[in-house]
């Protein structure tokens, strides 16, 4: 670990894919943010809604990415695979994995398009 650095947290997650150890430092010579006063300028309106995803105060219109309706059929077979093993079993194990690997793939993907989203609208104002 680089000198100057404190340790803030520190977090152990064990997901499908594997473990992760997320550390939190923190950095003494960064200066603390303190984000400007709202004005006119700085400022955008969203509206989150279940037709689009959101849609902003210019009537910029972002739809929803159906990510989990797409994976619905593999997601099916996955888990009509899952409930033919016998549970306890390797292979039932495996089928497991498999399933679970495809929901975090589902997952991944609505967690990047809401980040991406987000990037955008920063960039936007």
């Amino acid at each position: 670990m680089p000198d100057g650095f404190v340790i803030k947290t520190a977090t152990i997650t064990r997901k499908v894919d594997g473990w992760y150890f997320t550390l939190s430092l923190q950095d003494p010579s960064v200066p603390e943010w303190s984000p400007d006063p709202p004005t006119w300028e700085n400022t955008m309106g969203i509206d989150l809604g279940l037709s689009s995803f959101l849609v902003t105060d210019e009537g910029e219109v972002i739809e929803v990415p159906q990510y989990y309706r797409k994976a619905q059929k593999p997601l099916k077979r996955l888990q009509r695979s899952v409930s033919r093993k016998q549970k306890g079993s390797n292979r039932y194990q495996k089928a497991v994995k498999r399933l679970s690997k495809a929901h975090q793939k589902v997952a991944n993907q609505r967690r990047d398009f809401h980040h991406k989203v987000a990037h955008q609208l920063l960039q936007d104002i």
